[in-house]
């Protein structure tokens, strides 16, 4: 098995604790950096995908369009952007060629993994970047960030939301990035969001509106035979 090597140092970094004052959750992370205990998407990320910093085209076109720093590493394991052939299939999800026997494929895609609101990798999102087009591999996310929606927020009031996934690698993964807009909007339905657009805010306002209830009048001659 190919363990996958963790994101490079940045400047904010801080090296894992001694085991004697190390939280659960930190040695757990270090476990799963030597290939023990991977859940199902981070077990995808060691078998199938490899660093963009070993792609020099790959690595170039993310720089050409701004993407550095935290928007390449992030800031844990297996939070590095990646690169994989795959598969697009319909419904915005994707296949990796390697698990589907295949050796390469005609698209190959950065890999970004997307965590859930309690910070676990449940989803590994696809981005074309010739075409800005972004599939799922299991479906379980609806969005990039979702981490953020719980974390403690104390130098913005709303969480940032970006158009697409360029815009949100730039400012080093900070806020969202949705993906299906209708999951999205029930778990985002008590989050202040922000975003700096007026065309994009109001595409977004109407992408996530929630439905309006049915509301059904039961009438006299019904209530009577009840």
């Amino acid at each position: 098995m190919r363990l996958q090597a963790l994101a490079p140092a940045t400047q904010d970094s801080t090296p894992l604790k001694s085991t004697g004052d190390a939280s659960t959750q930190e040695i757990a992370a270090a476990f799963r950096s030597l290939g023990v205990g991977l859940n199902k998407c981070e077990r995808a990320l060691n078998d199938f995908c490899w660093p963009v910093t070993l792609s020099k085209v790959t690595y170039d076109r993310l720089f050409a369009l701004g993407i550095r720093g935290l928007g390449v590493t992030g800031r844990g394991p297996f939070d590095a952007l990646q690169f994989a052939d795959v598969i697009f299939r319909s419904a915005g999800r994707f296949d990796f060629a390697g698990e589907i026997g295949l050796v390469r494929s005609q698209v190959t895609a950065v890999i970004i993994p997307a965590r859930d609101e309690a910070g676990e990798i449940v989803d590994l999102a696809a981005w074309n970047i010739d075409r800005g087009a972004v599939a799922l591999w299991t479906g379980e996310s609806c969005m990039l960030g979702a981490d953020q929606l719980t974390a403690p927020r104390v130098d913005m009031d709303a969480l940032p939301v970006f158009p697409d996934v360029a815009a949100w690698l730039r400012a080093g993964r900070r806020g969202l990035v949705i993906i299906d807009p209708k999951r999205a909007r029930w778990l985002t339905a008590e989050t202040p969001l922000a975003v700096e657009d007026d065309a994009f805010g109001a595409r977004f306002s109407a992408n996530m509106k929630l439905p309006e209830p049915q509301i059904f009048v039961v009438c006299k001659a019904a209530r009577a035979a009840i």
